[in-house]
């Protein structure tokens, strides 16, 4: 019988899969048909963000479908590293922005 935190689990990593592979895509069309500056300025961050996201989400589909120890520590792994990066780079630029922050 399937549990419930493995379908939300499977069904959250879809949808990341999708949107980096959409990314993905954004990245490649942006390299082919770069008309302006932006377009050309978001082809790198489009297509090593998208991969590092569609890879993630293939990580944990993959230890979540398979039900492989192994790919779900690597893949917990990274999910608690980003938490923990964003959580710096939340405190960061609350630092840096805000200049009575630090005093």
């Amino acid at each position: 019988m399937a549990r419930v935190s493995n379908f939300i689990v499977v069904f959250v990593n879809t949808l990341l899969l999708i949107v980096g592979l959409v990314s993905l895509a954004f990245g490649v069309v942006f390299t082919v048909q770069g008309d302006t500056h932006c377009e050309k300025v978001m082809t790198k961050p489009a297509l090593i963000l998208g991969g590092f996201v569609a890879a993630v989400a293939l990580l944990g589909l993959i230890g979540s479908l398979c039900k492989s120890n192994f790919f779900m520590f690597i893949y917990l792994t990274i999910v608690f590293l980003l938490i923990v990066g964003l959580i710096g780079f939340a405190i960061f630029v609350f630092l840096i922005t805000n200049p009575g922050a630090g005093k």
